[in-house]
């Protein structure tokens, strides 16, 4: 599956068809409320390249780990539903709270009624109609009229309970201090802490660390051959005293199998 950024991917190719000047533009929220037709078009685009993708040998090593009892949970910040395709099931609050995978981000493959907070599957036929730049109505009987929206996460986004996993923000961060609380290491995967979101996630743990006194004994490993990933938190934070961050620079497609392949500790 093409990248965002890189030339030719999918920010470059929005750039030309819909008139901006920067693709990324297309995940803005105001975008969404000014342009809310040619966004979704531009992410019917995104679901069929994800419906053509396939898991890498992270996936697969991911869901060994899984299968090993040595993930206490995967949080991702991917909208390609690629985790599911290995057999890591999903989180959910009410309905599977032991699930491995929280989708922070939502997942593309979904559609979310802003009204009944109901769920649908983004099928190949919503695609096309979303492609032409026509919406896609709820089918309850309350909502008739309703437009549905693919559950991603926008910049700025004013619908957040909407796409978060499970609808209940609340939840969800009780979830993560209970595991960052129980884990020995917390692995960062291919992240290039570019983002503020993705460094706001990065403070957000390290307060829990702090607050159950676990800063000092968790080691945090940051898997990236981008020489710059471990500097850009750096940056990021206020203070980097007091954290354990080893810099492994290598793609993860090489480390999180090997990782598979350990034997299990005792």
């Amino acid at each position: 599956m093409s990248t965002f950024s890189q030339k030719g991917g999918l920010y470059d190719r929005a750039k030309s068809r819909f008139g901006v000047s920067d693709g990324i533009r297309l995940f803005h929220w105001d975008f969404y409320q000014k342009r809310r037709r040619d966004a979704e078009a531009f992410f019917a685009d995104f679901y069929v390249e994800c419906t053509k993708a396939r898991p890498t040998s992270t996936h697969e090593g991911l869901a060994q780990l899984a299968l090993q009892g040595r993930v206490q949970r995967h949080y991702t910040l991917n909208i390609d539903d690629l985790a599911t395709q290995v057999g890591i099931d999903t989180w959910h609050p009410i309905h599977n709270p032991a699930g491995v995978t929280i989708e922070m981000h939502g997942n593309i493959k979904e559609l979310v009624c802003p009204k009944c907070k109901v769920r649908l599957p983004l099928t190949p036929a919503h695609a096309k109609r979303l492609k032409s730049k026509r919406g896609i109505c709820c089918p309850c009987d309350e909502c008739k009229g309703t437009d549905m929206r693919p559950r991603i996460m926008l910049y700025d986004d004013k619908q957040c309970e909407l796409i978060v996993a499970g609808s209940d923000d609340e939840k969800l961060w009780e979830t993560m201090e209970l595991d960052v609380a129980s884990a020995d290491t917390i692995l960062w995967v291919g992240i290039s802490f570019k983002q503020s979101a993705s460094t706001e996630y990065f403070k957000k743990v390290r307060k829990m660390l702090v607050s159950c006194g676990k800063q000092e004994h968790t080691r945090h490993f940051v898997i990236n051959p981008d020489s710059q990933t471990c500097f850009n938190i750096q940056t990021a934070l206020s203070n980097f005293s007091g954290l354990h961050v080893v810099e492994v620079l290598e793609r993860a497609d090489a480390v999180i199998p090997l990782l598979a392949r350990m034997s299990t500790p005792e």
